[in-house]
């Protein structure tokens, strides 16, 4: 979708992309700083910073946004957070910082920071939705809200410590109904990021809205958001941005459909616990029609290994997709409610990740001075080192322009007035200038 402006104005939007995989975390903020400063040239209207999980150790995060802060006298708003790994002009990474800093002239930028997004998901919308609310500006016509909310992790339980593959049935029905909502409440499990941009897609109707859920290396063990100088978890923090710059977007499902369905006919906690299939144990139905065998699930590490390629639609259409969480007893966990009781398992499709839709390689194309897009973790594992033909691809069609591209564990996407589709195996994209 595009917001045409007078095309008489010339786009004074201008963007810089730097990375570092220097070993010091301090070093290598200050190098990708410096990077992306000077491709922008100019003073910044905010800095986006990401960082993959192996900088956390020795409070590596806070020292790595203090050196942020620090190095540019706290003059412009940062958010950011972890994630798997990045694509930016310079390749592709699964180790090191990436930041963005990009000027958009004239334009309204609202930095804002929301906490526990598990245990209280309605809350952090109405505070978010208020803060856009406070700043809205009813002459600058395009509005877009750049997210990142804490993604899911693997539910710790006291005593048990982390468990997302229980066979016992009776110690899988405690866990459900009632460690679920104890993990909720310490910050662990599901991120809830559909509650809360549901929410700000009903007080806030006219926002572009694109963003991810934070994650580490495809463990799910702890994810982190950046704000100034913060380094929180289970939080939310963004930036609404007001212009009258033009604004592209577009977003597009690596999926298909498959012929395999299931019929949900029970269901727990708020729709994200799949009971009963058909009228029996969930994973046995589950199991059965999949021919799979239990081995596959008897780790942590395999467990997501082996349903990452089963995602799940929960509508009827496929805008919006899940993924498997956790298996206790026969209760199947999913990362986020079901919209229908008939859900369908998606194939990601290697072919579609690889060279993209025609509307993609439209707004690639453009030239626009700020390019950023919220891609899946897992479409990047599943084409492996076959990425590197999607960078030659978009190195050609952006003609040496800077954009970023981060991996997360689920991302958002959505147009004004639109339904907020979380979901994941997605490449989404907006564009200004």
């Amino acid at each position: 979708m595009v917001i045409k402006k007078d095309n008489s104005i010339n786009s004074m939007i201008k963007s810089g992309v730097g990375v570092s995989q220097h070993f010091d975390v301090e070093k290598a903020a200050e190098e990708a700083l410096q990077k992306a400063l000077t491709q922008v040239g100019e003073l910044p209207s905010f800095l986006i910073v990401f960082s993959t999980i192996n900088y956390q150790k020795n409070q590596g995060f806070s020292r790595m946004l203090s050196r942020i802060v620090d190095y540019t006298k706290n003059k412009y708003p940062i958010i950011g957070g972890t994630t798997s790994g990045f694509m930016t002009n310079e390749g592709v990474f699964s180790s090191g910082i990436a930041i963005l800093a990009a000027t958009i002239p004239d334009a309204t930028i609202t930095p804002i920071f929301a906490p526990n997004t598990k245990g209280n998901p309605e809350n952090v919308a109405r505070q978010v939705s208020s803060k856009l609310k406070e700043t809205y500006n009813n002459n600058l016509k395009n509005k877009f809200l750049i997210e990142f909310i804490s993604g899911p992790t693997i539910p710790r339980f006291p005593i048990l410590n982390r468990l997302n593959f229980v066979k016992s049935e009776n110690v899988g029905a405690i866990l459900t109904k009632i460690g679920m909502p104890l993990t909720s409440v310490l910050g662990y499990g599901v991120a809830k990021d559909d509650i809360i941009l549901a929410g700000i897609r009903e007080k806030c109707p006219d926002y572009f809205i694109i963003g991810g859920s934070n994650i580490d290396d495809g463990k799910l063990f702890s994810n982190y958001q950046f704000f100034g100088k913060s380094c929180t978890t289970n939080s939310m923090v963004a930036l609404g941005i007001q212009t009258n710059e033009p604004v592209y977007t577009h977003g597009a499902l690596h999926m298909e459909k498959t012929k395999t369905t299931f019929n949900v006919t029970e269901t727990s906690e708020n729709g994200t616990v799949i009971d009963k299939i058909d009228g029996k144990p969930a994973f046995n139905v589950f199991m059965e029609k999949l021919s799979l065998n239990a081995e596959a699930f008897r780790d942590q590490h395999l467990l997501y290994r082996t349903t990452l390629f089963y995602p799940i639609s929960t509508s009827e259409n496929i805008e919006s997709s899940t993924a498997i969480g956790a298996i206790y007893g026969s209760h199947i966990l999913i990362g986020h409610k079901l919209k229908s009781n008939r859900i369908e398992l998606l194939t990601a499709s290697g072919h579609r990740i690889l060279e993209m839709s025609d509307p993609l390689k439209q707004i690639l194309s453009k030239g626009a001075g700020f390019l950023y897009v919220s891609a899946c973790e897992t479409s990047c594992e599943a084409v492996g080192a076959k990425i590197y033909r999607q960078k030659e691809l978009i190195d050609h069609l952006r003609g040496g322009m800077p954009y970023l591209i981060t991996y997360f564990g689920g991302e958002h996407y959505s147009r004004p007035n639109e339904i907020v589709n979380v979901r994941t195996h997605s490449f989404n994209v907006i564009a200004a200038g």
